[in-house]
């Protein structure tokens, strides 16, 4: 590790993220300070105020859009990731779903410490429908593909069997069959 750097008698420590940093000093209201020209112009009172502990691990992010979707050919796209605030580390990555080999980080490879695109690309897809997600510091970007064009499968069409040789029966109805008259038993 390399030593703490000295501006104006104080130690700067590397290791901590180098800025937004507050200092202080007990006769004037916390300041701000966003580079070290700004510390140069403090006086030898203030301090540094370390606030790493409020800070999460990694950078807030937004990713503008939110989600993608492709047809079933081959294709290319990209989302920007907008850094929102800070963090310990300072910086972000992308991950992936580690089950889809169909899904392909173009860039960044590495981790990124400003605002940038997230480039990537997806396989033809000659089975069902799929998604898949991209990982930014906690935030989601979902990739959907659609599946291959299933052809339609045509209506089989059934042999008409010949009717029997026989005609038609006439039709009955309810009151033709309660008419006929009935047959009586006889003894004999």
């Amino acid at each position: 590790m390399s030593p703490p750097k000295r501006v104006e008698g104080r130690q700067v420590s590397p290791s901590r993220p180098p800025y937004p940093k507050i200092f202080y000093d007990v006769n004037s209201p916390p300041r701000l300070i966003t580079n070290y020209a700004q510390i140069a112009q403090l006086g030898s009172a203030w301090r540094e105020l370390d606030v790493t502990f409020l800070l999460p691990d990694v950078p807030p992010v937004a990713l503008e859009p939110q989600s993608a979707k492709f047809t079933e050919a081959t294709g290319a796209g990209s989302f920007a990731v907008i850094i929102t605030g800070a963090g310990n580390s300072g910086n972000w990555t992308v991950t992936k779903d580690a089950v889809a080999e169909w899904l392909t980080i173009v860039s960044p490879t590495a981790p990124q410490t400003v605002d940038g695109p997230v480039n990537y690309t997806v396989s033809k897809n000659t089975g069902a429908t799929r998604t898949a997600a991209m990982y930014v510091n906690g935030k989601t970007f979902t990739v959907a593909q659609a599946g291959a064009v299933q052809p339609q499968p045509q209506p089989t069409r059934q042999p008409v069997r010949e009717a029997a040789a026989l005609p038609p029966a006439p039709p009955q109805r309810k009151s033709e069959i309660a008419r006929r008259p009935l047959l009586k038993k006889t003894k004999h």
